[in-house]
């Protein structure tokens, strides 16, 4: 009889159990690591330097020391010069080994990362608003968003040795790296 002492009027369940169901299914786990680690702390150093020595360029812009236009230059060639550390010795293909889903949650993240500097910037301060210490603090919220977007471009994704997604397996929708036990299908 059920807990409420009335007689179930559902399907008939068993509650017997054999050794094979007792078996635990296969966890789908992977594991994350940094590649590179004296290479990422080299790269966050100079994105950090660079950052925080952009903070007297914005005071002298400011205060009407330096124009507009030499302003935008500086500018744009710091954030040419952030894409090329980026991607300095970064092995793309190494990062996800074919794996779709992994590839875009990392994709995700670096949108995410673009929205969250954008949102930041939006909200900076100039130099002569209140102290340059706010400003730092902003610049120290870039930094961190940076950093962020350096461990989403060096941090590789490695599925377990035995598992179906090294091997090549698709989900319902042909993703690869499911493996066939997780498809909707199988």
């Amino acid at each position: 009889l059920p807990v409420s002492g009335r007689p179930s009027t559902g399907p008939v369940v068993s509650l017997r159990m054999d050794s094979a169901s007792l078996v635990a299914p296969q966890r789908r786990c992977c594991t994350v690591h940094l590649l590179q680690p004296r290479l990422f702390l080299t790269k966050i150093v100079v994105v950090v330097l660079a950052s925080f020595a952009f903070i007297p360029l914005i005071a002298a812009h400011d205060q009407g020391k330096v124009s507009a236009l030499v302003y935008a230059i500086v500018l744009v060639v710091l954030h040419v010069a952030f894409i090329i550390i980026y991607f300095y010795r970064v092995r793309c293909r190494e990062l996800d080994q074919g794996n779709w889903r992994s590839l875009g949650a990392r994709i995700l993240g670096l949108a995410v990362c673009i929205l969250l500097l954008w949102l930041v910037a939006r909200s900076t301060t100039s130099a002569h608003d209140d102290t340059l210490w706010i400003l730092a603090l902003e610049i120290l919220g870039l930094c961190t968003v940076h950093i962020i977007i350096l461990a989403l471009l060096m941090v590789a994704v490695r599925w377990p040795v035995g598992d179906e997604a090294t091997k090549g397996g698709t989900d319902s929708v042909g993703d690869p790296g499911v493996p066939p036990a997780y498809d909707e299908q199988a």
